[in-house]
């Protein structure tokens, strides 16, 4: 049990809307997560505006997760949802991740161990060695998802070869810094 004014080790923040559908499915898996794991968390579900059941259906998880919800009123983008639960996160580092669960929680493990080494960020990917992607997206997305990782690293060339990965995590004083100055509202704020 986490002492009440004490920082929990991890803020998990996920944008959604309109996730009725996918959300319980990935509460359900980061609550097994937790159950394995002995990281103190936080999750920080901010909604952009849901006009669906999401606002509601995450409640049957808060006896097993410490969770937060921001509720948005208006639809402003995932950038948007993203810098509000950057900036609500309390946890010494913070994980931002998509609210279909697609990589496994317990890879947040692997990120952590970056971040020891002294990084400030550490992102999954899904085209670095050893990676398994279990469910294949269909061959539009990834011919979409091609052009757009060519498109970003002739813009921007970084050298991180997914930047549209959705999970990554940040040291907090990062995160909070740089989220804090992002203008865009949309995806791209990612990158």
């Amino acid at each position: 049990m986490r002492i009440e004014n004490k920082a929990p080790d991890l803020s998990i923040v996920i944008p959604i809307k309109n996730e009725e559908e996918r959300l319980p499915r990935t509460l359900a898996r980061l609550r097994e997560t937790l159950a394995e794991g002995d990281l103190d968390m936080e999750v920080i579900l901010s909604d952009d505006a849901s006009h669906d059941q999401t606002k509601h259906i995450w409640q049957k998880f808060t006896p097993d997760l410490d969770i937060h919800f921001l509720e948005g009123h208006d639809s402003k983008g995932v950038g948007s949802a993203i810098r509000r639960g950057v900036a609500r996160a309390r946890g010494d580092n913070i994980l931002i991740c998509d609210a279909d669960g697609a990589v496994p929680f317990d890879e947040v493990e692997n990120l952590i161990a970056t971040l020891q080494q002294g990084f400030e960020i550490a992102a999954g990917s899904r085209y670095i060695k050893g990676s398994k992607i279990l469910v294949a997206q269909p061959w539009q997305r990834q011919m979409m998802g091609r052009l757009w990782r060519f498109l970003v690293g002739c813009i921007a060339p970084t050298g991180v070869k997914d930047t549209q990965c959705g999970f990554k995590l940040y040291a907090r004083a990062t995160a909070q810094h740089t989220f804090a100055r992002t203008r865009s509202q949309s995806f791209g704020v990612r990158v």
